[in-house]
């Protein structure tokens, strides 16, 4: 009989602490994206990135060439207000917008558990200088 309790007992404080492993704290990035005038930008690209650590000091050693921003935790689109919506694990990222021939934008940003970040991002025109040569 004792070893039936103390088998319960192990039970009752285990399964506990395996189910809260299991969950994720996430939080959520929501916002809108408008051009510089203001005017809302429908069907623009975001992206949320891991963040890439800052840097502590320079290194004299060369980094290696930069080719893309990895894979995205999270993306959509932007509907026809301009506003976007996307669940993700709490942490540091990057929130880049890209509206192809317009622009793009960065914004580095910390989410936290359960809480909801406004990021709201406006895209600047690209300079002629900065456009793709067709």
């Amino acid at each position: 009989m004792n070893r039936h309790l103390l088998l319960g007992a192990i039970a009752a404080l285990l399964v506990p602490a395996l189910m809260g492993a299991a969950a994720v704290a996430t939080g959520t990035v929501s916002g809108k994206v408008t051009h510089s005038d203001g005017t809302a930008v429908p069907g623009a690209a975001v992206h949320v990135y891991h963040a890439k650590p800052k840097e502590e000091k320079k290194s004299a050693e060369p980094k290696p060439e930069k080719k893309g921003e990895g894979k995205s935790v999270a993306q959509t689109t932007t509907d026809a207000q301009g506003k976007y919506k996307l669940s993700v694990p709490a942490g540091d990222y990057t929130v880049t917008v890209k509206v192809p021939d317009v622009g793009s934008v960065k914004q580095r940003v910390t989410v936290e558990d359960g809480k909801t970040l406004i990021v709201d991002l406006k895209i600047k025109n690209q300079d002629k200088k900065d456009q793709p040569k067709k």
